[in-house]
């Protein structure tokens, strides 16, 4: 089963609360901004959430990943919007059914004699996976990939090696239609 990763621009899609931005979704108060899809199979699925917080408060911006409302990870958001960061978790999806994934902000804060309000902003979220897809040993790759990108001699040299032997190949195809 190959691996699909897809990003959901947050400006393009609806929240609980909030509004769209010119670079993102702002959720100015406690609510969710989720997006539906339908896994190609079950499996682990990687979901990466970007964002970052306005300030207010004594305390940083709180933010769930949440796959249909139940809480997955909780992260702690201290980052502002010139330098967002990315929140990653892994969760297994049993079904292959229209499945709910939510970046959910839970701790909103506004004094207004103060001056502070805590909002979460969301860019985008991402659902990559399976990430443990497994299949029968494909030939064609194994005929292409001659060596191990992990081993000790690492990924340029692996790529070293596979680029020689296709150059190799596809010399000994130029002198056989030569001939």
């Amino acid at each position: 089963v190959p691996s699909v990763r897809r990003q959901f621009e947050a400006e393009s899609l609806r929240g609980s609360v909030g509004a769209a931005t010119a670079t993102g979704w702002n959720l100015w108060s406690n609510g969710e901004i989720p997006v539906t899809l339908t896994p190609t199979a079950p499996g682990r699925f990687r979901v990466t959430v970007r964002a970052w917080q306005s300030r207010g408060g004594p305390d940083d911006a709180l933010m769930n990943v949440t796959v249909n409302g139940r809480v997955i990870m909780g992260f702690t958001v201290a980052n502002l919007a010139a330098a967002p960061a990315e929140f990653t978790t892994d969760v297994t999806l049993t079904a292959a059914a229209p499945t709910v994934v939510a970046a959910e902000f839970t701790n909103d804060y506004y004094d207004a004699a103060m001056m502070q309000d805590r909002n979460l902003y969301v860019d985008w979220i991402r659902v990559e996976g399976p990430i443990d897809a497994s299949g029968p040993p494909n030939p064609a790759r194994a005929r292409i990939l001659t060596c191990d990108p992990s081993a000790a001699a690492g990924e340029e040299a692996c790529a070293r090696t596979v680029i020689r032997a296709f150059a190799r190949r596809e010399l000994v195809v130029v002198e056989r239609v030569r001939h």
